[in-house]
């Protein structure tokens, strides 16, 4: 069975393509990113495994808005930083990877 030898002889280097694949997952998870809104009143960290972290809300704009625009800011804020560290962390993996697809990563880390 050519195909069952084969695998065998690419376990090693499979292990050490996880172990590697592991080691960038915890420091992505480390990795955080600020995104403001255009007007800079609110503002969104997002750490590298895709939790939101953190909301800032200037105190003013909150005598100014409805909470239905205000809503709609932090989601829209929320997104672009989420879009923000996807981007990133696919152009780090990228060159981590050396060649191999980061979309496949992300997906496969649930990051689509």
């Amino acid at each position: 069975m050519p195909g069952m030898f084969d695998m065998i002889k690419k376990a090693p280097a499979m292990m050490k393509q996880m172990k590697q694949l592991r080691q960038i997952q915890k420091e992505l998870a480390r990795k955080t990113i600020v995104h403001s809104s255009s007007d800079g009143k609110v503002k969104v960290h997002v750490s590298g495994d895709m939790c939101v972290k953190k909301i800032e809300i200037d105190p003013a704009l909150l005598q100014s808005i409805s909470a239905v625009k205000l809503g709609d800011v932090i989601a829209r804020t929320v997104n672009e930083a989420l879009d923000k560290m996807k981007a990133e962390l696919g152009s780090n993996l990228a060159d981590t990877l050396g060649g191999m697809d980061p979309s496949e990563l992300l997906r496969g880390l649930g990051m689509k």
